[in-house]
């Protein structure tokens, strides 16, 4: 009976125990929750978006744009947005570090109406008229972020060090993320920098001024603009949208033209950091399974098949050297 008795109080003393460690584990996770949703949180990590937002549009303009957009202006279009994040929660898949918890959430980003009316407007200085909307899906597409007209949205991991450095910022991004929601964001928000005066063969014009005459297609235009239309250029001012490169539809320059763009691809992906070229390695793949059917439905069909699939070819690679640029900001 007394060893019966001893039973029964080691079984109630391990259940108390285990009870105590479940209580435990419960409050630490609770408490690893609440730190992922900190406020202060949140808004540091829109602060981290809005700076990569500013860095990749920077490189962008440098390297493409910069006689027509203003970068500033272009980062400055994120100021009247919101960005939430939602559902945010403590990994428990993640390991267990003493130096930060590891988080998951959902970045919505919704963009000011009146920004995007702005971005839609000047967009045939960026992209080809009636394009806009589909060139946006299409990077979107590309980094997994899904886009319902002004509102993005990425599935993010992130981190909060128990520990903050000096400078007081507890939050690290994953890096990868980061770039993908901010090129999606510079290539929605390009055409909102569009400055308000533009130069046409040397001379001044204001914006509104050169984007009437932006339609005004020349009669007889040999190239094709982006796979799809003929060239927007002006009859007197050869002015064409400086994102837009002229693909020749002569077929040993067009052939010429796409050796060019993947060499410049091989030559941007190979200067990657190993790390993000690892972390890209799986969407570069998928990117280039995916370039047929998109220029089978994408290609012009102004043009012989073959011609179209090299100009459709041509542009896809063009934008996808911009795309990886962004990856590689110092």
């Amino acid at each position: 009976m007394r060893w019966g008795n001893l039973l029964g109080l080691a079984a109630a003393l391990c259940g108390l125990s285990a009870c105590e460690l479940e209580s435990a584990q419960e409050t630490a996770d609770k408490n690893q929750a609440a730190l992922c949703a900190d406020p202060q949180i949140a808004a540091q990590y829109r602060d981290i978006v809005r700076e990569r937002l500013a860095a990749v549009t920077a490189a962008r303009v440098k390297t493409d744009f910069a006689d027509l957009v203003d970068a500033n202006t272009v980062t400055a279009g994120l100021a009247d947005s919101t960005l939430t994040l939602e559902n945010a929660r403590h990994d428990s898949s993640a390991a267990v570090s003493p130096e930060r918890v590891t988080c998951r959430a959902q970045l919505n980003i919704v963009l000011s109406h009146e920004v995007l009316e702005q971005a839609r407007t000047y967009a045939p200085f960026i992209y080809s008229p009636n394009r806009y909307s589909a060139e946006v899906n299409n990077v979107a597409n590309i980094n997994l972020v899904s886009r319902t007209d002004n509102a993005f949205i990425q599935n993010i991991t992130y981190s909060v060090l128990l520990h903050p450095p000096a400078s007081g910022r507890s939050v690290v991004a994953n890096d990868t993320e980061l770039n993908r929601i901010a090129q999606t964001l510079s290539s929605a928000l390009l055409p909102y920098g569009v400055k308000a005066t533009v130069t046409l063969n040397g001379e001044a014009v204001p914006r509104d001024e050169a984007l009437q005459q932006l339609f005004y297609l020349s009669a007889g235009d040999k190239t094709v603009n982006s796979g799809e239309l003929p060239v927007n250029r002006l009859p007197e001012t050869g002015f064409q949208a400086a994102s837009a490169p002229v693909i020749s539809l002569d077929p040993s320059e067009a052939r010429r033209q796409l050796g060019a763009a993947q060499e410049q691809l091989q030559t941007v992906w190979a200067n990657l950091d190993d790390t993000v070229r690892q972390s890209l390695a799986e969407e570069e793949g998928q990117w280039v399974a995916s370039l047929d059917a998109r220029c089978r439905e994408q290609a012009a069909p102004n043009l012989p098949p073959e011609d179209a699939q090299i100009a459709c070819r041509t542009r896809l690679t063009q934008e996808r050297v911009r795309y990886l640029r962004g990856f590689a900001i110092e």
